[in-house]
């Protein structure tokens, strides 16, 4: 587990085609690989990309994030996952959960008073069960 850097954007966007192809807000929308590696280097520079690599060093996984306030409460900062995707045969082990803990940890970093996650219920029902089961409240 490490914090992605520029030079993992390219294959952060192969990572994330899935993810994109099976977003139910995603559907009709078209999303070039200029589009993304637009938002992955913005992300990389102003908030977080934790990636997971196999023993090969290939990427399996990445969750993003960034800080950002509450619209009601400006000065109360949350961190807020925004994208959060493991590669289909790594995602019943323990890569996952320590994802989410180093995203729990950089958001202490950044003094965030919250950690926000989301769950598609419509892609997988586990990531909600994953959440149930540590504790973490989601939307």
């Amino acid at each position: 587990m490490r914090y992605a850097t520029h030079d993992d954007v390219l294959a952060l966007v192969e990572l994330g085609k899935p993810f994109i192809h099976q977003h139910p807000m995603l559907k009709g929308v078209a999303v070039s690989d200029e589009q993304l590696v637009g938002v992955l280097t913005n992300l990389i520079d102003i908030g977080v990309i934790i990636v997971a690599e196999d023993a090969d060093g290939g990427l399996i996984g990445m969750l993003a994030g960034m800080i950002s306030p509450i619209w009601c409460a400006p000065d109360y900062r949350v961190a807020v996952e925004l994208a959060w995707w493991m590669k289909p045969g790594h995602r019943n082990g323990m890569t996952a959960i320590r994802m989410l803990r180093q995203f729990e940890a950089w958001a202490e970093s950044q003094e965030a008073s919250q950690v926000v996650v989301s769950s598609i219920p419509s892609i997988s029902q586990k990531v909600g069960n994953l959440y149930d089961q540590i504790g973490r409240a989601h939307v």
